[in-house]
């Protein structure tokens, strides 16, 4: 998952990374117990930003997922599902 973070921190206007939900059983994680990792930016974020990254998965464009988020990506990393909402 360091790359994944690595990666997800490399994208221009990339503030921070962070692993949602953290130790809170109440946080919806993602099928086989991942988590999500959220992206904090600036400016705007094209999903064509996240396909770049080379991961295995479906990048969703902005509005897809609903109004409260910008888009998203769904990834698998080292054989385990990694979620991404900016």
């Amino acid at each position: 998952m360091a790359d994944l973070v690595e990666s997800l921190i490399g994208i221009p206007g990339a503030v921070a990374v962070a692993r949602a939900g953290g130790e809170d059983p109440t946080w919806p994680a993602a099928p086989g117990g991942e988590p999500a990792y959220l992206l904090y930016y600036r400016g705007t974020l094209a999903a064509a930003r996240l396909r770049k990254l080379g991961f295995e998965g479906e990048v969703a464009e902005p509005g897809v997922w609903g109004r409260l988020m910008n888009g998203g990506a769904s990834f698998t990393v080292e054989g385990r599902r990694a979620d991404h909402l900016p």
